[in-house]
C-alpha cells in the first residue's frame, strides 16, 4: 500500500497490512490469505464484502480507528478469529464480533455461544450466513430483530429457542433452518418473506396473537407441518402484487388443518377466506 492510500483493494495475496492513511477497506479477495490488520490510526470503514470468502483467513486485527464494519465484511470467512484494540467500539466475545454502540451481532462463526453481555438487540442481515451451525441455537435474550439471511442455509440446525422480546425476522431470516417445536415468541409481530421456508422437521405451527405482518412464502416447504393455527386475528398479508396470493404454506404438501381467528381482518378485509386468502397450501406453484 502506498503511504497516500485512502481506499484498499486487492485480491489473491497471503497476508495484507492496510497503511495509516487507508481509510475505507473494500472487496480484497483471496482464497489463501491468513492474516490482515490495519494500523492504530488508520482504518475507518471495512466495507461490504471486504474479506468475503478468504477461506483460510484465521487471524485479524481490529483497531479502535474503525467505526463501520459492514456485516457481509468477513462472509463465508469462516476461520477468521479477531483481535481488538482496547478501546474500540467492536468486541470479539463467544466467536462473535459485537458492535457494542448498536447492540447488534456483525458476525459469527460456528460454534458461537450467545452472550447476554452486551444486551444485544440485533442480530445483522448474514451475520451467521452458512456458518455450519448444528444442533440447538438460543438465541440472545434481549433480541428484537434477527436480520436479513442472518441464519441462512445452517441446515444442521435442529432447534431455535428465541426470547420473549423478538418482535421482526427478516427476510430469509431462517432460510433451511429446521426446528420442531418451532415456538414463536408471544411479541412476535413481523415475518418477511421466505423467513423459514424449507423447515424439514417442524409438524405444528401456532402463529401468535402479536403478529401484524405475515409476508410472501415465510412458510414454504415444510414437509412435515400438517397443522397451523392463526391466533393473530389481525393482520396484514403483504403479497407481492395485487394479484398473487402470498401463499404462506406454499408446497407444505402434509398440512391437512388450518385454524383461524375468527372474525379474523387481513389487509382491511373482515372474513375473506377464498381461495386468494393467504393460506397457500399445496404442491403446485398456485398456492391454492
Amino acid at each position: 500500500t502506498g503511504g497516500l492510500a485512502r481506499e484498499y483493494t486487492g485480491s489473491h495475496g497471503d497476508s495484507m497490512d492496510a497503511s495509516k492513511s487507508t481509510e475505507k477497506i473494500y472487496h480484497w479477495y483471496s482464497d489463501n490469505m491468513s492474516t490482515a490488520s490495519s494500523t492504530s490510526d488508520g482504518t475507518q470503514i471495512l466495507d461490504s464484502s471486504c474479506f468475503e470468502k478468504c477461506e483460510e483467513l484465521q487471524y485479524v486485527y481490529i483497531p479502535k480507528s474503525v467505526t463501520t464494519i459492514v456485516s457481509t465484511a468477513f462472509r463465508y470467512s469462516l476461520k477468521a478469529d479477531f483481535e481488538v484494540e482496547e478501546g474500540s467500539k467492536f468486541v470479539w466475545k463467544n466467536s462473535c464480533l459485537i458492535n457494542t454502540d448498536t447492540n447488534s451481532i456483525v458476525f459469527g462463526r460456528k460454534g458461537c455461544t450467545f452472550s447476554n453481555e452486551y444486551n444485544i438487540t440485533l442480530i445483522e442481515d448474514h451475520a451467521f450466513d452458512q456458518v455450519g451451525f448444528e444442533g440447538e441455537i438460543v438465541l440472545p435474550e434481549t433480541l428484537t430483530t434477527v436480520g436479513q439471511s442472518a441464519f441462512y442455509n445452517n441446515i444442521g440446525i435442529t432447534s431455535i429457542i428465541f426470547p420473549v422480546t423478538l418482535t421482526r425476522v427478516s427476510n430469509f431470516g431462517f432460510y433451511k433452518c429446521s426446528s420442531n417445536p418451532l415456538n414463536l415468541p408471544p411479541n412476535l409481530q413481523i415475518i418477511e418473506a421466505y423467513a423459514f421456508v424449507d423447515n424439514n422437521s417442524i409438524e405444528q405451527l401456532i402463529i401468535p396473537e402479536s403478529v401484524r405482518q405475515i409476508s410472501t412464502e415465510c412458510f414454504r416447504g415444510c414437509p412435515n407441518m400438517t397443522y397451523a393455527k392463526f391466533e393473530t386475528s389481525n393482520f396484514t398479508a403483504n403479497k407481492p402484487d395485487n394479484n398473487t396470493p402470498h401463499k404462506t404454506f406454499l408446497k407444505n404438501k402434509n398440512l391437512t388443518r388450518i385454524d383461524v381467528a375468527w372474525p379474523t381482518t387481513i389487509d382491511g378485509k373482515v372474513g375473506e377466506y377464498t381461495q386468494d386468502a393467504p393460506w397457500g397450501a399445496g404442491t403446485d406453484d398456485s398456492g391454492k
